[in-house]
């Protein structure tokens, strides 16, 4: 696994990980 392919790896788990966080705050805001 070249660096580049864990660059790679690692930002599509940042953007995933985001999406899940503003999911859970989302849920969390209606859910009150």
């Amino acid at each position: 696994m070249t660096s580049k392919d864990k660059l790679k790896r690692n930002e599509a788990i940042e953007k995933s990980s985001k999406i899940v966080g503003v999911n859970n705050s989302y849920t969390y805001l209606h859910a009150g």
